[in-house]
C-alpha cells in the first residue's frame, strides 16, 4: 500500500480541497493510504471523505515553529512517504525541505493564485518556484492556462509537466439533486458558488445584478460562506438589493442548491478549471461569467459567446439580461453545457491520470536512500 502525504495550505472549504476530496475518493481503500497535513489545521472536507480510506489528519501547524526548514525534513522522514504531494503555493517550503531528500519521490499541484497574483506573478515566487519545481518528478496543472505559465515564466521542463484538467461525477450530482424542484413563481435565480473571498469578486457580481434591466424578474442566490460575507452583505445593502439577494452559506454537497437555479455566474478575479463550474454545467446550466483562465475553453462553445472581460460589469449585466429574458436560450446552453462537461471533464479520467502519476513517481523511490533514512527521523514538538 503507497504511503501519500498530501501538504496543503487549508484543508477546509474551496476549489484545490473539492478537487482533493474527489481525488481521493475515486482512489479508493486498496492502493493507497494517506495523511493530509493542513498548514492552518484545518481539516473541514474531511467530513466528504469515504469512511473506507485510510486518512491520517495532520495538523500542520507545529511544522511552522522555527528552525522550519529541519523541522520539516524531521517530519517527512519520521512520516515515510512512498510519495510527497505538495499542492499550491503555500505548500513551497515542503518543496523546498524534499530537495533535502532525494530518496523522497515528490509532485506538485498549482490550482491557482490568491488576490496577490490575479494579474501578474511575483518574480521572488517565479524564481521560487523555477528553482524548486525543477527537481520535482511531476508538476501538475488543471489548466490550459497554468500550462502555459509553467512553460513560459516558470521555465519548467516540458517532460515533467502533467495537464490534468479537474473532473466530476455527473451522474452523481444529478443524483443527489434528485427530486429538487423549481418553485412556482416564475422567477428565474442565479447563483454564484464560491467561498466569499475578495479574489471571488462577488461585489463585482451584485453590482451586475444591481445593473440588469430584468433584475425584477430574477433573483440571486450566493451559495458558500467566508471572510468576505460581511462586506458583501453591506455592498448589497448599499446597491438596495434588499430580499432579491440571498446568502445560503456553506453547503457540503451544493448540488441541490444549484438544481433549484436556472443560471450559473462566476465573477472571479483568477480561475483556473473552477470544480464548481463543472458542476453547474454537469448540471445543466448556463453560464454568464468574466473571461479567466480557462473559462472560455470549458464552456460549450455557443455559451462562450456569453462571457465577458473580466472588469466590464455591464457587459456581465448583459448575459446575465439574455439568459433570464430568454427560457429557450437556457435550455439550449445548458444542455450542450452539460454534454460538453460529459465528454471532456469527467471525474474518472481525472482520477485515472492522477493514479497513473503517483504509481510512476512513487516507483522511483530507492527503498534504502541514506540521505531520506538517515538518523533524526523525530522533530520535537512535531
Amino acid at each position: 500500500m503507497l504511503h501519500i502525504v498530501h501538504v496543503m495550505p487549508s484543508f477546509d472549504t474551496g476549489g484545490a480541497q473539492l478537487v482533493t476530496v474527489r481525488l481521493l475518493n475515486g482512489l479508493g481503500p486498496g492502493r493507497f493510504r494517506h495523511s493530509m497535513v493542513s498548514l492552518n489545521g484545518g481539516h473541514g472536507s474531511a467530513s466528504l471523505l469515504d469512511p473506507a480510506l485510510r486518512v491520517d489528519l495532520v495538523d500542520g501547524r507545529p511544522f511552522a515553529r522555527r528552525p522550519r526548514l529541519p523541522r520539516l525534513v524531521a517530519g517527512l522522514r519520521r512520516m515515510r512517504p512512498d510519495l510527497l504531494f505538495t499542492c499550491n503555493w503555500g505548500s513551497m517550503d515542503w518543496v523546498l525541505a524534499r530537495l533535502l531528500l532525494p530518496g523522497c519521490p515528490h509532485i506538485h499541484a498549482e490550482h491557482g493564485f490568491g488576490p496577490e497574483e490575479a494579474d501578474r506573478q511575483l518574480v521572488r515566487r517565479v524564481w521560487a518556484r523555477r528553482l524548486a519545481l525543477a527537481a520535482s518528478c511531476r508538476v501538475v496543472v488543471p489548466s490550459h492556462t497554468l500550462e502555459r505559465l509553467a512553460l513560459e515564466e516558470w521555465k519548467l521542463p516540458a517532460a515533467r509537466l502533467l495537464r490534468i484538467p479537474n473532473g466530476v461525477d455527473g451522474a452523481a450530482l444529478r443524483g443527489a439533486a434528485a427530486g429538487v424542484e423549481q418553485p412556482g413563481d416564475g422567477l428565474v435565480r442565479i447563483a454564484a458558488l464560491a467561498p466569499l473571498r475578495r479574489e471571488k469578486r462577488l461585489d463585482r457580481l451584485l453590482r451586475a445584478f444591481a445593473g440588469m434591466k430584468e433584475r425584477g424578474h430574477c433573483r440571486l442566490h450566493l451559495i458558500g460562506d467566508g471572510p468576505e460575507r460581511a462586506a458583501l452583505e453591506r455592498e448589497r445593502d448599499r446597491l438596495g438589493l434588499g430580499d432579491q439577494v440571498r446568502f445560503l452559506g456553506h453547503s457540503p454537497t451544493p448540488a441541490r442548491e444549484l438544481a433549484a437555479c436556472d443560471v450559473f455566474a462566476l465573477s472571479s478575479d483568477t480561475e483556473q478549471l473552477p470544480a464548481a463550474l463543472l458542476e453547474a454545467m454537469a448540471l445543466g446550466l448556463p453560464v454568464a461569467a468574466v473571461a479567466v483562465g480557462d473559462v472560455a475553453e470549458v464552456v460549450a462553445p455557443a455559451n462562450a459567446r456569453l462571457l465577458v472581460p473580466r472588469e466590464d460589469e455591464a457587459g456581465l449585466a448583459g448575459a446575465l439580461d439574455r439568459l433570464v429574458g430568454d427560457a429557450g436560450l437556457r435550455r439550449a446552453l445548458g444542455a450542450a453545457n452539460r454534454a460538453r462537461q460529459e465528454e471532456r471533464f469527467g471525474l474518472a479520467a481525472m482520477v485515472g491520470d492522477y493514479r497513473a502519476a503517483f504509481e510512476a513517481c512513487a516507483a522511483r523511490r530507492h527503498r534504502t536512500p541514506a540521505a531520506f533514512l538517515s538518523a533524526g527521523t523525530h522533530a520535537d514538538g512535531v
